[in-house]
């Protein structure tokens, strides 16, 4: 901890300039949000080269989701699994796990069980927006990009104003919840600091009685956090620090015999926490532009779990054998710098023709803009465990250049390229420093093309991924469980191609009404060499282990339409209706004599919502069909998920009770209103499955919300 602490102190820039957000998308702007994947400065999302999708913090209460997992749930394109002791997994371009990189404010998270980062322990209250990115991503944020990034924006302090916001949450499925938090500046200078405070409930759901093991494991979460800004004519400065508790109860079947009735009681306690530094300044040398992006970060990850004997007639418990007490810790320090230096080029102006309307006007010479992007990005994670053997900890440093070119202002292109070094996968660089080795070189290159309401995107990219720590030495083996790592894994590569168009037109029917419409079209493809994988390798021992796929190819495409239009523009009535249909499919082969196998799916969303701007009133419908899928074990053994469709509905209301400067807004709503709980998994339902069914949501569940605002 003490070297890690050292070790991030050393690389941490010397400086004094601060930054507001780390953030891949500017959630300052509410009307086209701005990116910063490939900037250090905010860029339009219409002008950004990679395929961007953006969930703000207005859907995110319309939805009435209370955790990330809630948000993602109702998204198109994205596979969502549970599993009863591990949480909510995301796979994305049929590639999850390890694969997806999960970011918060720009910082890595760590704590990953399974490979999957448990999602449902992200609360959705201090969500700003999400930003959402498919494709390998490794050139800028390194492992665990290689299907794409998905980056949580929380919100910021005010500096200029107080306000406050109180929230709770009850529904029909056992949930309880609350949150507060508080924004405020401390002096007559943009200096604000916000405070926030949560605890979410959940009683746990039983679908059969007539077993003690809960298909849904209560759950007891409670967080909070606080958020330092500083806001200077050239710098920014950001200091944040979050914890978080959960507190879960797993019970097994009841055992009989002649004298007693006893059973298991297994208590897993889940802590996570981080503190970061970020830091933003801008500044010229000569005729060119700089900006400078820091962002430096600690996550801490400890999950803690003591299995009880319960006596069920009398209720007394005793400890059970010490092998099945565990504490696993995980630490990830991580430093991530960008320098963007920004030049034009002016070109003679030409000869003005009026009869030519997209020609440049006389006082608007051309300007060929060439931006680079230098940077670097050191990590240091640390994993303590009794089921890895000792202490053990792993280094990645690398360090990328980008350039953004653009002829004109129709056509922008992005090449470029990383240099990674690791401390245990790739050649070593010289025989005195065996811990230092180089690995592959990542390059990518992204373009973008307008043609009047047109956008096309294309992008090639390439991923890397080390094993992990866990994958390489994880050993977990007790009545319930035989999960075993492999020292001997290779590293994963990863090649990907995507083209997307995107179409933007008016439909005009009078002066006073048209329909706005957009469209997005995408098709993506991956390979993936050696691919490491969880695998079932011996049903009759039940026995997991971590394995790399010969070859794994995915694949698929979609569409996605948002309509808009006025119903009464006098009333300011809006609707808003967004269809959207994505095929994904994937397959592996184990070697070059097995069989491929794998899975297809077909998933359709249709998305309404209805609004009254003046009066604050509107209705949401939210309804997303997953078709049938069909999975895959090491042996050669398929499964299939049954299809199914979850449906939402609900409505809100912001009244003015207590003055305009103290608005409550009520929602009440059904969330899963078709009732969906499980499917049918086949052979098996993963390592925490349920006799051969999937879990999909705890079942129907009516709902109602009060969110209570001063201003």
């Amino acid at each position: 901890m003490l070297r890690g602490l050292v070790w991030l102190i050393a690389v941490l820039p010397l400086s004094i300039w601060g930054q507001t957000q780390d953030s891949l998308i500017s959630p300052e702007l509410i009307g086209e949000v701005s990116v910063a994947t490939c900037s250090t400065r905010p860029i339009p999302v219409s002008g950004a080269t990679q395929n961007i999708r953006i969930i703000q913090a207005k859907t995110i209460v319309e939805m009435g989701a209370q955790n990330l997992a809630d948000v993602l749930q109702n998204q198109s394109g994205i596979l969502i699994s549970q599993d009863a002791q591990l949480g909510t997994g995301i796979n994305l371009q049929g590639l999850s796990g390890q694969s997806l990189k999960i970011l918060i404010n720009g910082a890595p998270m760590g704590g990953r069980l399974n490979g999957n980062i448990d999602i449902s322990q992200i609360p959705a209250n201090q969500i700003e927006q999400i930003e959402i990115i498919e494709g390998p991503m490794s050139v800028l944020f390194g492992s665990d990009a290689i299907g794409g990034v998905i980056n949580i924006i929380t919100k910021k302090a005010f500096t200029g104003k107080t306000g406050a916001q109180i929230k709770s949450y009850v529904d029909g499925v056992n949930n309880t919840n609350f949150d507060a938090d508080l924004s405020f500046p401390v002096s007559y200078r943009p200096i604000g600091l916000q405070l926030n405070v949560g605890r979410h409930f959940f009683g746990g759901m039983d679908l059969d009685t007539s077993n003690r093991i809960y298909d849904w494991k209560p759950k007891t979460r409670v967080f909070g956090g606080f958020n330092f800004n500083v806001r200077g004519e050239f710098t920014q400065h950001l200091v944040r620090g979050n914890y978080f508790n959960e507190s879960m109860l797993d019970r097994s079947n009841a055992e009989y015999n002649l004298i007693s009735v006893t059973g298991y009681n297994n208590r897993f306690t889940t802590q996570r926490a981080d503190l970061a530094w970020q830091t933003q300044t801008t500044f010229h040398i000569g005729n060119k532009y700089v900006s400078a992006k820091f962002n430096n970060s600690w996550n801490g990850f400890e999950r803690h779990n003591l299995l009880t004997r319960r006596n069920l007639v009398t209720g007394d418990e005793t400890p059970s054998f010490i092998g099945e007490t565990d504490t696993t810790t995980n630490h990830i320090f991580n430093s991530r710098g960008f320098f963007e230096i920004q030049s034009r080029k002016k070109t003679p102006k030409e000869k003005y023709n009026r009869n030519n309307p997209t020609q440049q006007k006389p006082w608007e010479p051309k300007v060929t803009r060439i931006t680079t992007l230098l940077g670097y990005d050191a990590n240091r994670e640390y994993l303590n465990t009794a089921r890895i053997g000792s202490n053990r900890n792993i280094t990645d440093l690398g360090i990328f250049v980008q350039s953004d070119y653009k002829p004109n202002k129709n056509i922008q292109i992005q090449p470029s390229l990383r240099l990674n070094f690791n401390s245990r996968f790739g050649e070593a660089i010289l025989k005195e420093t065996p811990n230092l080795k180089f690995t592959p070189i990542i390059p990518s290159i992204q373009s973008k093309f307008t043609q009047g309401k047109s956008v096309w995107r294309a992008s090639y990219a390439k991923g890397y991924r080390a094993p992990t720590l866990k994958e390489l030495y994880f050993l977990f083996v007790d009545i319930n469980h035989n999960v075993r790592g492999n020292a001997n894994l290779q590293a994963e590569v990863a090649h990907n191609a995507t083209i997307s168009h995107r179409y933007l037109t008016n439909i005009y029917f009078s002066e006073q009404r048209r329909i706005n419409i957009e469209s997005q079209t995408k098709l993506f493809y991956n390979r993936v060499n050696q691919q490491i994988q969880l695998s079932l390798l011996d049903p009759s021992t039940q026995l997991y282990q971590y394995i790399n796929v010969g070859k794994l190819y995915s694949g698929g495409g979609g569409l996605d339409v948002n309509i808009s239009t006025w119903l009464q523009r006098s009333k300011q009535i809006l609707v808003t209706v967004n269809p959207g249909i994505d095929f994904i499919q994937s397959k592996s082969q184990l070697n070059a004599t097995a069989n491929w196998v794998g899975f297809s799916t077909v998933q359709g969303k249709f998305n309404v919502k209805l609004s009254k701007v003046r009066s604050g009133r509107s209705l949401q419908i939210f309804s997303r069909f997953n078709g049938q899928t069909q999975g895959f074990l090491a042996n050669g053994d398929t499964y299939e998920i049954l299809p199914y469709t979850l449906f939402d509905i609900n409505a809100s209301q912001e009244i003015k009770a207590l003055g305009k400067h103290t608005p409550i807004q009520l929602q009440l709503g059904c969330k899963n209103l078709f009732n969906v709980t499980q499917r049918a998994g086949g052979l098996t339902g993963g390592i925490h499955g349920s006799g051969g069914t999937l879990n999909i949501s705890p079942g129907r569940a009516i709902f109602a919300s009060i969110t209570i605002s001063f201003k």
